[in-house]
C-alpha cells in the first residue's frame, strides 16, 4: 500500500512538472516562439522557480527522513563527473556511428526550437531541464523507492530510474529509447556515487549544452 501511494505520488509529480514543457504541450509554433521569445522566457523561469521550490522541499524532507549519506570528497565528485561526461560522449559517438533510426522526435523539436528561439531553448536545456529532471528522476525517485541501503537496491535505483527517464523522452521501445535510458543510467550512477544532486545536475547541463 505504501509503495502504491508512492508510485501514485511520483506519477503526480511527473505530470505536474510537465508544465515546464508548456510550449510543446500547447503546440506553440516556432514562428510564434520567435516573435514572443522574451515572454516565454519570463513565463518558463517563473514556472521553473515554483516547481524548483516545491521539489526541493519534498526532496529535503525525504532525504532527512531517509537518513544522512556518507560524505564524498569534492575531488572524487569532480572525478566522477568527468568520468561520466566521458561516458556520455562515448555513448553519443556510438549513437552517431551506428544508430539505424532517424533523430528522435524529442531532439528534432529541440533543434527546431534552437533555430527559432535560441535563448529560450538554451535556458531550457541548460537550466530548467537539468534541475527539474534531476530532482524528479534522481533526487525524488532515489528517495521514494528501494530505500534499503544495499548495493542491489542501488543498482535497481539506477536501472529503473533510467528506464523511466528514457520512456519520458522516447515512447517507442527502440534504439533511440535505449540511448535515452543509457543516458539516464549515466546520470543515475553519478548521483548514486557522489550522493550529491548538484553533480548530476551539472553533468546533465553539460550533456545538454555541449
Amino acid at each position: 500500500m505504501v509503495t502504491m501511494k508512492r508510485v501514485c505520488y511520483f506519477i503526480f509529480l511527473v505530470l505536474l512538472t510537465s508544465v515546464i514543457y508548456v510550449e510543446e504541450l500547447l503546440g506553440v509554433s516556432n514562428h510564434y516562439l520567435a516573435q514572443h521569445e522574451m515572454r516565454f522566457i519570463v513565463f518558463d523561469l517563473i514556472m521553473w522557480g515554483l516547481l524548483l521550490a516545491l521539489l526541493l522541499v519534498i526532496y529535503r524532507r525525504l532525504s532527512k527522513a531517509n537518513g544522512p549519506e556518507v560524505a564524498v570528497p569534492v575531488i572524487k565528485k569532480v572525478g566522477i563527473i568527468l568520468l561520466m561526461l566521458a561516458a556520455s560522449y562515448l555513448l553519443n559517438w556510438f549513437d552517431q556511428q551506428w544508430n539505424p533510426l532517424a533523430l528522435p522526435q524529442n531532439q528534432v523539436v529541440i533543434d527546431q526550437r534552437m533555430q527559432a528561439a535560441p535563448y529560450l531553448t538554451t535556458i531550457g536545456n541548460g537550466l530548467i531541464a537539468p534541475t527539474i529532471e534531476e530532482l524528479l528522476f534522481r533526487g525524488l525517485f532515489f528517495n521514494f523507492f528501494f530505500l534499503k541501503k544495499t548495493r542491489f537496491n542501488g543498482f535497481l535505483k539506477i536501472i529503473v530510474s533510467g528506464l523511466i527517464f528514457g520512456s519520458m523522452h522516447e515512447l517507442a521501445i527502440n534504439y533511440n529509447w535505449l540511448i535515452y535510458c543509457a543516458m539516464g543510467w549515466i546520470l543515475g550512477a553519478t548521483y548514486y556515487w557522489t550522493k550529491d544532486l548538484k553533480c548530476s545536475m551539472i553533468l546533465h547541463a553539460l550533456i545538454n549544452l555541449f
